[in-house]
């Protein structure tokens, strides 16, 4: 599993709407490429969000890995 911590800031009627729609679709998201929201811990201050572990890392450091950009190839084998 992969943690990520969100720092949020409440409105005067709890969580804020955008947060709960984001996580709403994460959760419907179903497709084998792309990382799945298992679940959602919310904390007084943060939004953990829970997501299968992606052993080859994520688009940024793939990224990184190539220079920094990707070829107009690589970002349609990507998307496809």
């Amino acid at each position: 599993m992969a943690l990520k911590r969100i720092k949020i800031e409440k409105e005067d009627d709890g969580m804020p709407s955008t947060a709960i729609r984001e996580i709403a679709l994460l959760k419907k998201l179903k497709h084998p490429n792309v990382v799945e929201l298992k679940d959602v811990v919310h904390e007084k201050d943060n939004l953990n969000l829970i997501f299968e572990y992606c052993e080859h890392g994520d688009l940024k450091q793939y990224m990184q890995s190539k220079g920094g950009s990707l070829t107009q190839r690589e970002i349609k084998k990507l998307l496809y």
